[in-house]
């Protein structure tokens, strides 16, 4: 028998996994286009380098890199996670941001 906080763990894992895809995704379309420039159609795609540069987009595209950001940058940033409906406080998918971050 599942308990509410099995069914929490159960449903806040498959919202982070679908999360994930969602970013990898987003990630590999944009490391395919490597392959569409001017300057490089003409090279075979790599696939297991595409997807070694989706991961690495993902992981840059959504750590933010606040540690020395003036307050312009700071406000930009949460202005940015506010239009683009990133987890605020009192967000029910507060869960779901914080295990993505760890």
């Amino acid at each position: 028998m599942k308990t509410k906080a099995m069914e929490g763990k159960n449903t806040l894992k498959a919202r982070v996994a679908a999360e994930m895809e969602r970013r990898m995704v987003f990630a590999r379309e944009k490391a395919a286009t490597a392959w569409c420039q001017k300057t490089t159609s003409s090279k075979e795609m790599d696939s297991v380098l595409a997807e070694a540069f989706a991961r690495i987009l993902v992981k840059e595209m959504y750590e933010p890199r606040l540690g020395c950001a003036t307050t312009g940058m700071l406000l930009t940033e949460l202005s940015a996670r506010c239009d683009l409906g990133y987890c605020t406080v009192g967000n029910d998918d507060r869960a779901v941001a914080a295990a993505l971050r760890a």
